[in-house]
């Protein structure tokens, strides 16, 4: 006989997944609605594939949890939600409560807590259980019927892992009990759990597999190995069993659910008419009265909606490609995004070889310098307390050592990277504080975050890169991110030594030389600009010597940094405020390298201010192969919002033409290589940088055609210009 079946869905995990997916969306009454459309696209999908008796989708409460009482800083180093984010949460729940669907929520508990303690209750009662989530703290509830899914969106497909208990043992090395264990040791950065200083992923499942639990680990810590994991352990006992009652998930939140109570038709009248008020009439809602039909996903038709990033409530499914041609983006759909779903599936099969060795010795030199960075903060500061806690950091830099704050907060004076920068002529452990926290971010997000994600049989990690997430229309990259592999510091360059072509192959490395600067002077047409470029003259030399009344010979180095800031700050609508912080000056200094940029380049300020008044009339600005980007906060009476909208638009278009043109350059390199017979690959693409795994008897050849594609991939009044590098790693070639 078949179980009867109950489907529960972490509402707050899923809305933000959802959010982040897809662009910014709005119905024909403003109202902001990518969140909710995404979200009810991921239900779906789980709603026909389960099949469930009964639904209910937990949110959290805004208001203090038995944790914070617990700890007053649990999750106190959240970011707030996105403006767009939060109005759509009423949206959402009002669209489930009209689809006959249960929502719950507990005073004092989270959702993850309800979510259990539904789930124990339901699995007591022989009922099979599946668990909706992106939280895999959720992972510790995994058992023989409780399914924790855990769904991850990509170009509009939404991918899946599935996890039963013996999944968690076999992706994890532990059980999902043990798996609690093993947070309490590791910490939780995103909900400030402080768990053990120093202990990341590898070690802590070493100890919880081999001790059993965090309890038994403490008994033996004196023989645990490596001696700091021990010392650590030691020292911070209390911490360690404060972050396992964190990150314990509640089973016996009193709530009531009544389990005779089967789940109703979803598709209620008023369901239907609140989703085509939101502006469901086309895709995913079109197929609503029928959901045993199946659901139209196609990823071309959520490209469709992408460039036209237009309100969905004004299109039918037929209407998407005669609105892409009204729009003259045929050529951008056809030529440029769909050739480039191919490329982008060929990047994520082939994905990128990490010398794991290498990475191994790199966290270990990460942990040593972490180690005596600790202890030299822990000297200048006269005392012992948990460098990771922004309140107890507070408490030393601001009471203890007397140093002045800033911007205080419910736990203190801020202690954000910005207050601390401008802090650190004033004590030597500002600087050594600020050194800790770039290591620990390198050994926990790129050492502990990269081992488990390399393939034991080939030794490559493959990311996820996301064709209709931003909205300039560049790509991302996600699970993991190897667009954000740090480059500024020479110990965050290191890290790249440990990505490695195969053997009989090299890297080479094509780099776009300011490219956006070059769209700059052709959408611009300033004389001044394009004449620059076609001289080959340096760019921020020569804006230094105008803005500066020098010859350009005479330009110092602060002079030409300066000028750079300049240069790269006009694109992003840098305000004399901005610049100012960034080259540490006065704001009237700052608008007087402002002004005389415009003075000596007035059209780029022409440029800039037509660029924002057409914005205004039209609604949207666009590129030059004409990818739109609706600027709705330019209507805003919030001066803030207003002001956004303004750097929004003077941004997008040039951003924006940056990313079309790579994605040309990408297109049209991987068909070379394939019509050419090539084994050489495109293996990533990072904003204006293509990496190519490429065979060493090939290298002549594909040097040859990469930059010519590059280099030809747009017609503009200035020359686009391609640096080529190769290596034996990703470091060798930047």
């Amino acid at each position: 006989m078949k179980k009867p079946k109950i489907l529960l869905i972490d509402g707050f995990s899923l809305l933000f997944r959802a959010f982040y997916a897809l662009p910014i969306l709005t119905n024909d009454q403003g109202e902001y609605t990518n969140a909710v459309y995404g979200f009810m696209n991921i239900f779906l999908k789980f709603y026909e594939e389960e099949n469930p008796d009964h639904i209910a989708v937990a949110f959290d409460l805004p208001e203090p949890t038995f944790r914070h009482k617990k700890f007053s800083e649990y999750k106190g180093t959240r970011k707030p939600a996105p403006p767009e984010f939060a109005p759509q949460v009423p949206l959402l729940m009002k669209l489930l409560a009209c689809m006959n669907i249960r929502l719950l929520t507990a005073s004092g508990y989270e959702a993850d807590d309800v979510l259990g303690s539904i789930a124990t209750r339901a699995s007591n009662l022989g009922y099979e259980v599946v668990i909706i989530s992106g939280d895999r703290d959720l992972l510790q509830l995994a058992s023989d019927i409780i399914k924790i899914r855990i769904p991850k969106t990509s170009k509009g497909k939404t991918q899946v892992e599935d996890y039963n208990a013996k999944d968690v043992l076999a992706k994890y090395g532990v059980s999902p009990q043990a798996f609690i264990d093993l947070k309490a040791l590791m910490g939780d950065t995103s909900d400030n759990v402080p768990g053990v200083p120093g202990i990341g992923e590898v070690t802590a499942t070493k100890i919880i597999s081999t001790y059993g639990s965090l309890e038994n680990a403490i008994a033996n810590a004196p023989q645990i190995k490596p001696k700091k994991a021990s010392e650590n352990l030691q020292n911070y006992t209390d911490q360690a069993l404060l972050s396992k009652e964190l990150v314990t998930i509640s089973t016996n939140v009193p709530i009531d659910f009544d389990f005779s109570i089967l789940q109703q038709d979803i598709w209620t009248p008023e369901a239907l008419a609140e989703g085509q008020r939101l502006g469901f009439r086309s895709g995913l809602w079109g197929a609503a009265p029928n959901p045993a039909g199946g659901l139209p996903t196609d990823p071309i038709l959520e490209l469709g909606f992408y460039l036209l990033n237009t309100p969905i409530s004004t299109l039918s499914e037929d209407e998407v490609r005669i609105e892409l041609k009204n729009n003259n983006q045929l050529y951008l759909f056809d030529e440029i995004e769909i050739p480039l779903m191919g490329v982008l599936k060929n990047m994520e099969k082939f994905g990128i070889k990490i010398d794991k060795d290498v990475l191994i010795d790199y966290g270990k030199n990460l942990d040593i310098q972490i180690d005596q960075l600790t202890a030299e903060i822990y000297e200048l500061s006269g005392e012992v307390f948990n460098i990771n806690s922004p309140s107890q950091l507070s408490v030393v830099l601001f009471e203890k050592l007397g140093l002045k704050g800033s911007k205080k907060t419910k736990s203190g004076y801020s202690t954000a990277a910005d207050v601390l920068e401008k802090l650190q002529h004033t004590h030597s452990v500002i600087g050594k504080i600020l050194s800790y926290r770039s290591h620990a971010k390198l050994k926990s997000t790129y050492v502990d975050g990269l081992l488990p994600l390399i393939n034991d049989k080939d030794s490559r990690v493959r990311s996820t890169f996301n064709q209709t997430l931003t909205a300039t229309g560049r790509i991302s990259s996600s699970e993991p991110n190897l667009q954000n592999i740090p480059v500024r510091l020479p110990l965050g360059r290191e890290l790249r030594k440990v990505f490695v072509p195969e053997d009989g192959f090299i890297f080479i490395d094509a780099d776009y030389s300011q490219i956006e600067l070059r769209v700059l002077a052709h959408m611009s047409g300033d004389e001044a600009l394009i004449n620059a470029f076609h001289l080959g003259q340096d760019i921020h030399s020569l804006t230094a010597s105008q803005v500066f009344h020098i010859s350009i010979d005479d330009v110092q180095p602060y002079q030409r940094h300066a000028a750079k800031a300049v240069n790269f700050g006009i694109i992003y609508g840098i305000s004399a405020f901005g610049l100012s912080k960034d080259l540490d000056i006065s704001i009237t200094e700052a608008q007087m390298y402002i002004d005389g940029y415009f003075k000596k380049y007035p059209k780029v300020k022409d440029y800039m201010d037509n660029t924002i008044a057409q914005a205004k009339k039209e609604g949207y600005v666009k590129t030059l192969f004409n990818r739109r980007r609706l600027i709705p906060e330019l209507q805003s009476s919030n001066h803030m919002t207003r002001s956004f909208g303004e750097r929004a638009a003077m941004n997008m278009p040039i951003q924006g033409t940056a990313a079309d043109i790579i994605k040309i350059a990408m297109v049209r390199t991987s068909a070379r290589l394939e019509s050419e017979k090539l084994e050489s690959r495109l293996i990533l693409q990072v904003h204006d940088e293509l990496l190519l795994e490429v065979k060493k008897e090939e290298a002549e050849q594909v040097r040859i055609l990469l930059k010519k594609e590059m280099e030809s991939a747009a017609s503009l009044s200035v020359p686009l210009e391609v640096d080529l590098h190769e290596g034996a790693n990703w470091y060798e070639v930047k």
